[in-house]
């Protein structure tokens, strides 16, 4: 009944009635407590007490005089001292989400909450800072927090994939960022990438997900997902993950590390060594029930179809939004899924649906730096992240819903091009979101309507 009660609320109340204990005493009546607690929760009911929604059950409970008390200040002081203890190891999870639409251009302004809360956990590092980030682009305050917390005394250590230097920082500038500087192009198969997108903190938090560190994923121009997870054990995980590359050791060269496979709640993977779709999320997908809803970079695994379709025929609903650009992609499996009668939708937005996440039965979330494709799976550095709680499945389904209902009907039965009047604002937004070094007015479906 306490609804996870952490952070701020049970602190306060611990001090509000360790307050009242002091200067009145454990056995005095804590009116005030009771005020904040029970009673405010109670106007917050529609249909009456929290005690029971039948008047004269209540009644009969406010005539009790062993039941309707007010309770002491002594009751609040180990109430709320129980709770701080319940949930002091309680892997918290805090989730941003951008729906790709609404954001016309990329800015590398960090004026959103995603962007703001990641900034806040690293200048909130005491000891210690290990990134893992395919790659980086100048978003001037997560730089610049960088900077200080390594000036301050905070180890940085940073690993990146060795195709991205060139493009975005290359190896001198990034050590003005960090401590260490790794990258896989020791590897002998730095053809393949490091694709993750993850933080530690001070070895107690995690943060992971879609979202690449550059102007287009952390303004909301693409549709991503982040997570923030408050949780030593998680972080131990990651840490050995991290070790790996620290020591050279990138793809299939890396020590297998092995997640808490015994957590029911939270579950970590890292590619290619524990084969996450084939011998994980394929399972997940087997046993649901209900529904499975995907919003995807882009799909190309053929088991995963597979699994994706024998769902459907057996009854469970089946949907997908898909990026514009990934679905001109030859190995797409999309309209392989449209053609077994599973609605998939074609987001029309400017920039990407970088999503890589499932959510099934509103129970079970999915997500991660991972495409679910064979190379996702089997050659790159990813992470992902198998969820087992109802509140962020809800999150994740109202987000999955927003899209889906941005997205026009027609979409579900034919591709947008990524550059064109189709996609909202991809003639006007600077980007060249097709590839094809054709920007704007310069891309030939732009000069069509």
């Amino acid at each position: 009944g306490s609804a996870k009660m952490t952070g701020l609320i049970p602190f306060m109340g611990r001090q509000m009635a360790n307050i009242g204990y002091a200067f009145k005493g454990g056995k005095a009546p804590a009116k005030l407590m009771k005020k904040v607690t029970f009673d405010a929760y109670e106007k917050q009911l529609k249909d009456g007490s929290f005690i029971s929604s039948i008047k004269e059950e209540t009644d009969r409970y406010l005539a009790d005089e062993y039941c309707a008390f007010t309770c002491s200040y002594g009751f609040y002081k180990y109430f709320f001292k129980m709770f701080v203890e319940i949930y002091k190891n309680f892997d918290l999870i805090d989730t941003y989400h951008f729906i790709g639409y609404g954001v016309m251009f990329p800015s590398s302004a960090c004026d959103n909450k995603m962007c703001k809360a990641l900034v806040n956990e690293i200048r909130n590092a005491k000891k210690s800072i290990d990134i893992a980030a395919y790659e980086l682009y100048d978003i001037p305050d997560l730089m610049n927090s960088i900077k200080s917390a390594k000036k301050r005394g905070v180890k940085v250590r940073y690993v990146t994939d060795n195709s991205t230097l060139t493009k975005t920082f290359n190896k001198v500038k990034l050590e003005e960022l960090a401590d260490i500087v790794k990258d896989d192009g020791i590897s002998k198969q730095s053809h393949r990438l490091m694709h993750n997108k993850f933080f530690i903190f001070d070895d107690k938090k995690v943060w992971t997900g879609s979202a690449n560190l550059t102007p287009t994923s952390f303004s909301g121009f693409n549709a991503n997902t982040s997570l923030l997870i408050t949780s030593d054990e998680i972080a131990k995980i990651y840490k050995k993950e991290f070790e790996n590359y620290m020591n050279g050791k990138f793809h299939n060269d890396k020590e297998t590390v092995y997640g808490n496979f015994n957590n029911a709640r939270i579950k970590v993977y890292f590619s290619p060594q524990n084969y996450t779709i084939t011998k994980e999320i394929i399972k997940e997908i087997k046993n649901a029930k209900s529904y499975i809803h995907i919003p995807a970079f882009i799909i190309t695994h053929k088991k995963f179809t597979d699994a994706l379709i024998e769902a459907h025929n057996r009854g469970v609903e089946v949907k997908v939004i898909t990026d514009a650009n990934s679905s001109k992609n030859k190995y797409s499996t999309h309209n392989l899924l449209r053609n077994k009668k599973i609605p998939v939708k074609t987001e029309n937005f400017a920039g990407t649906m970088h999503m890589k996440n499932i959510i099934i039965d509103g129970e079970t979330v999915i997500t991660g730096s991972m495409n679910f494709t064979k190379s996702g799976e089997q050659y790159n550095d990813e992470n992902s992240l198998i969820i087992k709680d109802k509140e962020i499945a809800e999150n994740f389904e109202n987000t999955f819903q927003t899209i889906w209902a941005k997205i026009p009907n027609k979409y579900l039965y034919r591709d947008p091009h990524a550059e064109s009047f189709e996609s909202a604002g991809s003639c006007f937004d600077g980007i060249d979101n097709n590839y094809n070094g054709l920007i704007d007015s310069l891309e030939p479906y732009c000069k069509q309507k």
